[in-house]
């Protein structure tokens, strides 16, 4: 910065003894804004790493651009006009309309200056790279001083926010000024407020008093006057002031910004005001991220959870051959046929009669053939339909026959039916002559039957036929006590539609759903079912868990969350596993293992570690529960070395995996086990090569080590490492880019080196083989091109070009 001032004093200098020559130039105003390209959200640049340097021509310039992209942290500028951007990031500057502005930033030598040239516009914007603007740990304050912030690191769903914030030098506290700053958090388009967190407002000495009186000595008055107590005096010695809030975020992964507004006011003014952002949930460190566990589904065994049939109405039929004295309502005894059908009839009503069965309703349906009058038959089926009944109701009870709904049907065959026996027997020169006379006489019954006995094989053909017309059919419907066997229940499962979907009001019972759900296989169609016996159960009013729990069960194995499934089984106020008895006298079990189990693996795949953690503690005597209480806390960030339960969760799963040992000696900070644990690691895992430059990383950021101090071979190879990573698992850029542990200058080289091979390391380095194409020797003509690209274009230049270039120019 002194370089910069003393450049500055030479312009004023040089533009005084020439009387305004610099000025000579016609020159516009140019405004524009500087934000970073790096961040999604694209926000303004507004610290004081970024300068903007004019030039009067293109080439000084380029001359600039070429010294700042060689310059590791300052350069000279040269003769300049400068500008700085305001609080939103917009600048503004005066230069001919051939001149050109050079956009550097201080604090960062990876960042790319970028030189653009003015062309007569009078709006130049500006995107520069810098990823995260601020460093999480590191955020420029004033006057050289920088905000301290602890690393950013979730607990649960919770944020811990802990920072010190330096006052300016010129501008310390007062005995006669307030200070205040305001913490909040912003959406990640950095555009929308979601909440305003903690104030803090610190009083000086003086300034309290005179402001108690001056509301009269009401504190309550003063609404920031009830805060200030909290918090220390404010006094001219106070150098920082420590932030420390709670930013809830659900889910964990969730972007937000987190800033912080200051300011200063004494009883006229506020004479100063700051802001600062002070964490971006993009880069957070999560030690667990790499944590090799699964998390297994807990099922609840059948027996504790059947559930008993109930009385169900079953349908059942005969058919009846009997025949019936000529013209006469009564049975013809003598027919043995007749006689055995009339007995079967009496002991299947009495056979259904039972404890555990009765007959709810019956239905007799007769009929008749068309031979002879239509009136007589219909009156005769109908008297025999009423034989038929009283021989039914004489073998029940009264109180059965009482009860039991019946119906009976009478009715005359048409002589079409005839027809259609015939034809079904291919007798189709009768069928024809029968059905000849049917179209002769439409309207008579007793007409086509008085032709049609007359045809000459009525006795010998057609009269055998109308027996096959004369009918009883007796149905029944009976309510029985008894259980299905599970191959009836799965029959009438696959082979009746209604009772497959659910449709026209048949549904199965609790106990039909209990049996199948365990012999239902495919995932789908047991889902459904599931979803069905909760329904059933739930309109039954029976808290029933076992359906809820297999639904469940069938999600997690899909790895999908669903934390409502089973939250009506998980009472947090009472023990796991406890029972109690009802006002029936029946004993109900609250809180099942396998119920809370899995609702702590449904919040975990959720991402509601902190509820995972709480509702985890339900299990903490049932041992077989003890990995899955680790992972929960491992995943939610309460893992952490010196913490109650940190040596158990480190012995259960430091050994349950050759990953598992480098992720808890990681979080650990076991730095001499790890690198024998590491090289154990399979060398094809791409995690493995991430868990190689993590341990650099992080290992250097717990020693304060600096990544440019870090050892030449060390900084090549964790590059090497981490590229390694991002060639094997495009994934691995995205998750280094939001790592804490992972050095942002390590992360930003091996990616480079990642999109552009030997970029950064030398060629040949690692497992990278030398070229096997020889360089090409440039002609005289491909130079003075990339000269000329150097002078007209610099921005345009490639590393490889301005190699090049450098080499042929002589520099």
């Amino acid at each position: 910065m002194k370089r910069i001032l003393s450049i500055l004093a030479i312009i004023l200098a040089a533009a005084f003894v020439a009387g305004g020559s610099l000025y000579a130039q016609d020159r516009i105003l140019i405004t524009g804004r500087v934000t970073n390209s790096g961040d999604p959200s694209n926000p303004p640049i507004t610290d004081g790493g970024i300068h903007i340097f004019g030039y009067l021509t293109v080439a000084e310039g380029r001359d600039a651009y070429k010294a700042a992209k060689a310059a590791k942290e300052s350069f000279a500028p040269g003769v300049v006009i400068e500008s700085r951007v305001d609080a939103q990031g917009y600048y503004e500057i005066k230069l001919p309309g051939t001149g050109a502005i050079l956009f550097w930033y201080e604090y960062m030598s990876d960042v790319e200056p970028q030189l653009v040239e003015v062309r007569g516009r009078h709006e130049i914007d500006c995107k520069m790279d810098l990823k995260i603007q601020l460093e999480a740990s590191k955020v420029t304050a004033g006057d050289g001083k920088r905000l301290e912030v602890e690393p950013p690191e979730p607990e649960g769903n919770k944020l811990p926010v802990i920072a010190s914030w330096p006052l300016p030098d010129d501008r310390r506290g007062k005995p006669d000024a307030r200070l205040g700053v305001m913490t909040y958090v912003l959406d990640s388009n950095h555009q929308d407020t979601l909440e305003f967190r903690q104030a803090i407002v610190m009083d000086g000495k003086d300034y309290r008093e005179t402001q108690l009186r001056r509301m009269g000595y009401r504190q309550e008055r003063d609404t920031l006057l009830g805060l200030s107590r909290f918090y220390p005096e404010l006094t001219r010695e106070l150098e920082y002031v420590k932030i420390q809030d709670t930013v809830f975020l659900d889910p964990p992964s969730k972007r937000v910004y987190v800033e912080a507004k200051m300011w200063m006011e004494d009883y006229n003014m506020v004479y100063y005001t700051g802001q600062q952002q002070i964490i971006d949930t993009r880069r957070m460190r999560r030690p667990m991220r790499f944590l090799d566990y699964t998390l297994k589904s807990n099922d609840l065994d059948f027996k504790d959870y059947e559930r008993k049939a109930q009385r169900e109405f079953v349908n059942a039929e005969s058919k009846l051959d009997i025949k019936f004295l000529v013209g006469k309502a009564q049975v013809d005894l003598k027919d043995s046929t007749s006689a055995a059908q009339l007995e079967a009839l009496r002991r299947t009503i009495k056979g259904t009669l039972t404890e555990e069965s009765s007959i709810k309703q019956f239905y007799i349906y007769g009929t008749a053939s068309p031979e002879g009058n239509y009136a007589k038959n219909m009156s005769l089926a109908k008297d025999r339909m009423a034989y038929i009944r009283k021989e039914v109701l004489t073998q029940m009870p009264k109180y059965v026959q009482e009860r039991a709904y019946s119906e009976t049907h009478s009715r005359v065959a048409t002589w079409e039916e005839l027809a259609d026996l015939l034809h079904a027997d291919s007798l189709k020169r009768e069928e024809a002559a029968v059905r000849e006379i049917i179209e002769r006489f439409p309207n008579s019954m007793d007409q086509q039957g008085y032709k049609i006995r007359q045809l000459p094989y009525f006795k010998t053909i057609i009269q055998d036929h109308l027996a096959m017309l004369r009918s009883v059919d007796f149905k029944y419907v009976v309510e029985v006590f008894r259980e299905l066997t599970p191959d009836e229940i799965m029959d009438r499962y696959n082979n009746n539609k209604d009772f497959h979907n659910g449709t026209n009001g048949k549904e199965f019972t609790s106990y039909e759903f209990w049996v199948l759900m365990q012999r239902i296989k495919d995932p789908g169609e047991l889902e459904a079912i599931c979803k069905r016996a909760i329904r059933f159960a739930e309109l039954q009013h029976d808290d029933w868990p076992l359906p809820y729990n297999i639904l469940a069960v069938s999600k997690i194995k899909r790895w999908e969350a669903d934390t409502t499934i089973l939250a009506p089984f998980v009472n947090e106020t009472m023990r796991v596993n406890y029972s109690e008895r009802q006002m029936s006298g029946l004993w109900k079990l609250f809180n099942p293992d396998p119920v809370v189990a899995n609702q702590v693996v449904m919040m975990l795949l959720g991402e509601h570690y902190q509820r995972a953690v709480e509702i985890a503690e339900m299990l903490r005597d049932l041992p077989q529960y003890k990995e899955l209480r680790a992972i929960a806390r491992c995943l939610a960030g309460y893992f952490k070395p010196g913490k109650p339960g940190a040596g158990e969760i480190y012995d259960l799963l430091h050994e349950s995996s050759p990953r598992n040992a480098v992720v808890m000696d990681l979080a650990m900070r076991y730095w001499s086990f790890l690198p024998e644990e590491i090289e154990a690691l399979d060398p094809e895992d791409p995690v493995t090569d991430y868990l190689k430059a993590q341990y650099v990383s992080k290992k250097a950021l717990d020693e304060g080590t600096g990544f440019e101090f870090w050892d030449q071979k060390v900084q090549d190879q964790a590059i090497w490492d981490l590229s390694r990573a991002f060639n094997k698992d495009e994934k691995m850029v995205e998750i280094a880019d939001g790592d804490f542990d992972m050095n942002e200058q390590l992360f930003k080289l091996a990616k480079k080196e990642h999109e552009t091979p030997n970029s950064v390391l030398p060629v040949g380095y690692g497992d990278i083989p030398d070229p096997t194409v020889p360089k090409k020797e440039l002609t005289e003509e491909e130079k003075r091109a990339i000269i000329m690209k150097a002078n007209n274009h610099p921005e345009e230049m490639t590393d490889e070009e301005w190699a090049i270039y450098d080499e042929i120019s002589g520099f």
